[in-house]
């Protein structure tokens, strides 16, 4: 069987893309060449997409592992190692993604993770992990919570904090945090490498020429009273690397 899917068989990336918005072009991992994009959507971040829409070279539902396309080398014909499941569709042989264990040389996530259920998100963290080879990075980006572009679109799932892939982290080789009150739910052991995200908006008070306190958000001033939609209106992202 045809390993088309490899690194070293597709074409590269353009570097800088402008994909990671509100982060510094000064960032190492902004100019790597990625192997694989979850969620890839339209923008190219990578050298193979997956989306569940036209736009990914692998069309699956990454939440539930259902491939509705897997011949996604039109030139060869090949196949990537699936089985048909009952609706006519296909599910991976090896986990939720389609590719063996330590095969995947890096992966990035723009905005996605956010669309998925606990369980899906839970799922696909760890299946990330068997996939990487040793060192490879997986960089993710999506809205923080509590601003409100992490809630209040209807097809939002997670609410991703601060903390969130903290469960995903540890020492292979040793217990993780959980293991002294109950069983891990989690497989992936990564290494967070690097982690950074939009401040939360400052908030000020001001003594008017009344007397009266005024409000300030990020150094303008409000009047009086504070709108608290001021506060979680702002868009707010995390950007982070785990690596394996």
């Amino acid at each position: 069987m045809s390993e088309w899917w490899r690194y070293e068989n597709l074409e590269p990336c353009k570097e800088g893309q402008g994909w990671e918005l509100g982060t510094t072009q000064s960032h190492p991992d902004y100019f790597t060449d990625f192997h694989l994009d979850l969620g890839c959507g339209k923008i190219p971040k990578s050298r193979l997409g997956i989306d569940r829409n036209g736009s990914g070279d692998i069309l699956m539902d990454l939440d539930s592992g259902e491939i509705f396309d897997v011949d996604t080398d039109a030139s060869s014909g090949e196949f990537l190692d699936c089985k048909r499941i009952d609706n006519g569709n296909f599910k991976s042989n090896f986990g939720i993604l389609p590719f063996p264990d330590n095969s995947i040389e890096s992966i990035v996530s723009h905005h996605f993770f956010e669309h998925l259920s606990s369980d899906g998100f839970i799922n696909l963290l760890d299946d990330c992990y068997r996939v990487l080879k040793k060192g490879g990075i997986l960089r993710i980006v999506v809205p923080l919570f509590p601003s409100r572009s992490a809630w209040e679109s209807s097809d939002h799932k997670m609410w991703i904090g601060k903390e969130t892939f903290i469960d995903f982290t540890g020492d292979e080789n040793q217990e993780h945090w959980h293991e002294s009150f109950a069983t891990p739910y989690t497989k992936g052991r990564f290494k967070q490498t690097a982690i950074d995200y939009t401040p939360a908006p400052k908030i000020s008070g001001l003594g008017g020429p009344d007397g009266k306190v005024q409000f300030a958000v990020d150094g303008q001033i409000v009047g009086y009273e504070l709108d608290t939609d001021l506060i979680f209106s702002k868009p707010r992202e995390i950007r982070i690397t785990l690596t394996k």
